[in-house]
């Protein structure tokens, strides 16, 4: 920070400003886009200010005789040009700025906004008394763009999550790790499943077109030509230019909102998201699924990787990971030494909700059943339960659950009859209690039908094994922390106390209490599709 005296101070992602006690602005940092290209974001206009508020590539100030003057990038991710540095005229008495957008009260009480709208940000409300982004009690504004978010609004550069998503695939393989499959083996490895997911996980509100170039891309160099540092430490390959350069010749890419480029499974595993997309000959393109791009060790056979796909769609839609990055948070517990006691992991959703537990070795909560072409029948315990179905929180960042579908306790107590989230109909999905600006409790049903359903595995020999996904139907909870970002555990598993430990399988059945952040949770009663809780302030 600069030397001298200050009055307020207001930090950005890239650029920090402060209003000195003389009235004057001035700003340090970074005055370069997230490509590298000045936008001036940390060069404040002269002049004397009363107040100054820093957004994400923009920044804007309320001058002392109430016009507000804004700096810095006019334009979206994609280097469109939205306006947000462009403030109206006339005068006001508060402003506030958001990533892509700007708000101001103006004196005579009406509101009026300013720059990207893909949400209806700008269109002001009328007449009111103060202005504040993000204020509903259960709809805690997020972390700010460009970070994926665990909050509201979705950020700007995010794929419309309701409509047509067109997804353009490119196949990509490397002369030291080719691929000796079609691609249209190695589509069917992944994309029907990404699109059937998040299809139902929309309640059909979401519809995936994907559009494949049917070829493999041969990359001009090996593979660890193209290797990055990866966000977990691990080096990932990235063919993002490389893509585009052999595909542009032959592949129109006009009109697709996201792309995804698929290296082959029988080399690679995992994925990432490029949230700045392509450049392309046609323009824009983005955010970038990168599916396959961590190397193996061996070659092995061409291996599914649909779930993958799905997860990463779900960071271009603008969702965190809810696992830590730094893997030493997550810790299993010691071992208790006895054979009749095992570790066992639940998973929750596609985003990395999860924590481990203790339970009986023959707990039937986590039995696979195995059953075999001669009619004989064996039982193995499963590690882990992955119960996919996506939250029903999630759901409604995307606006895939309605208003009336999540009840928002602001009463001392409460009960509310949940519907399961994999197929709620009209009824209530979800219920949310707010502790703080940014935290909410949310509860939620859960019925083993859609994703979180036996799975049945069928295996080339004829062996059917059932696998079971939500070891029991029942009541899940857990915390969300909207300040948090992408991979420091934005979500938690109630009881969790961040080590990624609970005491026993988190979900509720019917007699069942837990307290969590100040609240007793009970599950009073259920009919075999809905479950109604009682939610009380306090310990009972």
């Amino acid at each position: 920070a600069p030397a001298g005296t200050f009055s307020t101070v207001d930090v950005g992602d890239l650029h920090s400003c402060g209003l000195r006690t003389d009235g004057t602005v001035e700003c340090w940092g970074s005055n370069n886009d997230y490509q590298g290209d000045f936008v001036g974001q940390a060069t404040a206009p002269a002049g004397t200010f009363s107040t100054v508020d820093v957004g994400d590539l923009h920044s804007c100030g309320l001058r002392t005789d109430g016009t507000v003057e804004c700096w810095g990038s006019n334009n979206d991710y994609q280097g469109d040009f939205v306006g947000q540095a462009t403030a109206p005229a006339g005068t006001f008495s508060t402003v506030d700025v958001g990533d892509l957008h700007s708000c101001g009260l103006r004196t005579d009480g009406t509101v009026e906004c300013w720059g990207f709208n893909d949400h209806g940000q700008t269109d002001g409300p009328g007449q009111i008394s103060t202005v504040a982004l993000g204020s509903s009690v259960c709809r805690p504004y997020g972390t700010p763009s460009p970070h994926h978010t665990a909050g509201f609004p979705l950020p700007g550069w995010a794929v419309p999550s309701i409509g047509t998503m067109r997804v353009a695939v490119l196949f990509v393989d490397f002369p030291d790790a080719v691929a000796t499959h079609s691609t249209e083996v190695e589509a069917a490895l992944g994309l029907p499943y990404a699109e059937a997911y998040l299809e139902a996980a929309s309640y059909g509100r979401l519809d995936v077109e994907f559009v494949a170039l049917h070829r493999w891309l041969r990359a001009e160099n090996n593979y660890d030509h193209y290797a990055q540092p990866g966000a977990l430490g691990d080096a990932r390959v990235v063919v993002d230019s490389e893509a585009v350069r052999l595909a542009d010749p032959s592949f129109d890419f006009t009109g697709f909102h996201a792309a995804m480029t698929v290296l082959p499974s029988s080399h690679f595993a995992g994925g990432e998201n490029n949230l700045y997309g392509l450049s392309t000959d046609e323009g824009p393109v983005g955010p970038v699924s990168r599916v396959n791009n961590f190397a193996l060790d061996d070659p092995r056979e061409p291996f599914r990787w649909g779930d993958v796909a799905a997860h990463e769609l779900m960071h271009g839609l603008g969702l965190p990971d809810h696992y830590p990055y730094d893997s030493s948070v997550h810790q299993p517990p010691e071992p208790s030494g006895s054979q009749a006691e095992v570790v066992v992991r639940g998973d929750f959703g596609l985003m990395g909700l999860t924590a481990v537990f203790r339970a009986r070795a023959a707990d039937r909560r986590h039995r696979i059943d195995w059953v075999y072409p001669n009619g004989s029948v064996s039982t193995s315990y499963a590690e882990t339960l992955g119960a996919d179905e996506m939250l029903a929180w999630s759901r409604w960042q995307l606006g895939w659950l309605d208003e009336s579908q999540v009840r928002c306790i602001d009463t001392p107590s409460a009960r509310v009859r949940l519907s399961p989230v994999a197929d709620p109909g009209a009824g209530v999905a979800m219920a949310v209690v707010p502790l703080s600006e940014t935290e909410m409790l949310v509860i939620e049903s859960r019925r083993q039908i859609g994703y979180d359903a036996v799975e049945m595995e069928r295996y080339p020999n004829g062996v059917v094994a059932s696998v079971p996904r939500l070891g029991v139907e029942g009541v899940l909870i857990y915390t969300v922390d909207a300040s948090r970002l992408t991979g420091k555990l934005p979500v938690r598993l109630a009881g969790d106390s961040g080590n990624g430990q609970v005491d026993a399988y988190p979900i509720l059945v019917r007699g069942e209490r837990a307290f969590v952040a100040g609240y007793t949770i009970g599950v009073v009663a259920a009919d075999g599709n809905t479950h109604i809780v009682q939610i009380i302030k306090g310990q009972p």
